[in-house]
């Protein structure tokens, strides 16, 4: 099986509202995600020679977080008093995601709502093997057809 990996950094804020500890507060992060995609056959297309051209990766993808999650405040649905003060505030990026913004819950977005819709007419047959969200340099969370 041939794979490719393309890594994109990024920055943003959230809390953990029910997460008991510091992460209560709103605080920031400078994440990685590490996106593996896969041919969908298992094998190089011939004429292309590639299973993803990079810098198709980087365009839609990274376009994606670029518009999306970079600098921008991931606010869980329900978070009722955050998303009011973000509301009253002018030109705030803002990202509501349906479930608390942890690592795990940003990771299965991405391998489960976002990838599939941007790659659905990609350029080469594939599909999202891994998806590997790094919080922090040293943490990170992984969501994988495996």
């Amino acid at each position: 099986m041939i794979k490719v990996t393309k890594s994109f950094s990024f920055c943003y804020g959230h809390r953990l509202r029910k997460q008991g500890g510091r992460c209560v507060n709103l605080h920031g992060h400078n994440a990685r995600v590490d996106v593996t995609l896969k041919a969908d056959n298992g094998k190089i297309p011939v004429l292309s020679g590639m299973v993803a051209d990079f810098g198709l990766m980087k365009s839609k993808i990274g376009g994606w977080l670029d518009a999306n999650w970079d600098h921008a405040m991931i606010v869980a649905h329900g978070d009722h008093a955050l998303r009011a003060l973000l509301n009253k505030l002018k030109d705030q990026r803002v990202y509501v995601l349906l479930q608390e913004p942890t690592a795990e819950n940003m990771a299965d977005c991405l391998f489960s709502d976002v990838l599939p819709v941007l790659l659905k007419n990609h350029l080469y047959k594939v599909s999202v093997d891994e998806v590997r969200f790094f919080e922090t340099e040293t943490s990170c969370a992984i969501c994988s057809i495996h």
